[in-house]
């Protein structure tokens, strides 16, 4: 879907990424992985799509919910929120999966 303004989840949704998806790919079993970039050009979209793609579960923190730039701190309790939140949907995606994995054998 074009034009969207939340991040992509598949990789049938990216355009001309398929050099910056092997690069992640060949990185994700490093230490540490910098995704850098000017602000809306895909960086959440190419992470996530790319884990969706490989199967790889996974916590996704916005921090821009959790991060005031007014006050330029990250407050703990929205951090958590977040956190949690992420493990529920996680814990949802695992249940579900474990259901069909019953249902199948």
């Amino acid at each position: 879907m074009l034009f969207d303004t939340e991040p992509k989840t598949s990789l049938s949704d990216l355009f001309d990424r398929e050099e910056e998806v092997e690069k992640l790919k060949r990185g994700l079993n490093e230490r540490l992985i910098l995704v850098l970039g000017i602000r809306r050009i895909g960086k959440s979209s190419l992470i996530l799509s790319t884990l969706n793609s490989l199967g790889i579960d996974y916590v996704f923190i916005d921090v821009r919910k959790v991060y005031d730039g007014v006050t330029r701190k990250v407050y703990i309790e929205k951090l958590l929120e977040e956190i949690y939140s992420s493990l529920t949907r996680l814990s949802k995606k695992e249940y579900i999966r474990s259901v069909f994995e019953k249902n199948r054998n």
